[in-house]
């Protein structure tokens, strides 16, 4: 249930933390956790991680910037902690879970969890600003800047294709029933209706992707980039705007 204790799912944790952070506070990132990425714990271990239980691990220690509830900033780390509850809750990893209940039931073959593969045609390579020598003009690649594998706060691979049908099949409430999935589409604010537009985008060093719709337009733009963050919601934003305005 959303309200539901992290400790219930996640007992290795401290009780005085996971008894009072709940899931909604996770979804709706108002748990207190932040940044793992500026966690040293992480940085010197980042290329041994594999799996969720490797972060959990790192995790533990964490400590809370803010009591939960009482306030909300980006935290990829309470995404991480509901891949935990998820594998808890489910008996499977989080990987497989993701793989039988949304890219098998949505159809999107062309997406998945790999390790990073440099060799991969399918792949395509990002490059950044922000590599370690500083230089500008998209020069580094940004193999040195994330985990080696993807995990719930991000790092998937997909396709527009992939998306557009992940967004139909969403909307259509087969991945989730009707209540979830508007509280979903509304970001997990209760008493709303159901919302024609929406839209998503996430990215880092050498990504850049965004979702656009508007249903009531039969409007849906998709822009993937493998350059910097916010290139492709720019891109993404100009042309919805030329198409729904």
């Amino acid at each position: 249930a959303m309200d539901d204790p992290m400790s219930k799912f996640l007992p290795t944790f401290p009780k005085e933390i996971a008894d009072k952070v709940t899931v909604r506070h996770l979804l709706k990132m108002e748990s207190g956790y932040g940044d793992y990425f500026s966690s040293r714990a992480f940085m010197e271990r980042r290329t041994q991680i594999r799996t969720i239980d490797d972060l959990l691990d790192i995790f533990k220690d964490f400590e809370l910037d803010y009591e939960p509830g009482t306030d909300s900033q980006y935290s990829n780390t309470g995404y991480i902690l509901l891949g935990g509850i998820i594998e808890a809750a489910s008996g499977e990893t989080y990987f497989d879970y993701v793989e039988e209940h949304i890219f098998e039931t949505a159809a999107m073959a062309g997406s998945s969890f790999p390790e990073y593969a440099v060799d991969d045609d399918r792949v395509a390579m990002g490059y950044t600003n922000h590599g370690p020598s500083g230089e500008g003009g998209f020069r580094e690649t940004n193999l040195d800047l994330f985990t080696v594998k993807g995990n719930p706060s991000g790092g998937s691979y997909s396709t527009a294709e992939d998306l557009l049908s992940f967004n139909h099949v969403l909307r259509n409430n087969q991945l989730l029933n009707q209540a979830n999935t508007t509280l979903l589409l509304n970001f997990f604010d209760e008493d709303r209706k159901r919302p024609a537009r929406r839209g998503i985008a996430g990215g880092g060093p050498g990504v850049s992707a965004v979702s656009f719709e508007d249903t009531d337009l039969g409007v849906t733009v998709i822009v993937l980039s493998n350059l910097d963050e916010p290139l492709g919601e720019k891109i993404g934003k100009a042309i919805f705007k030329m198409l729904s305005d």
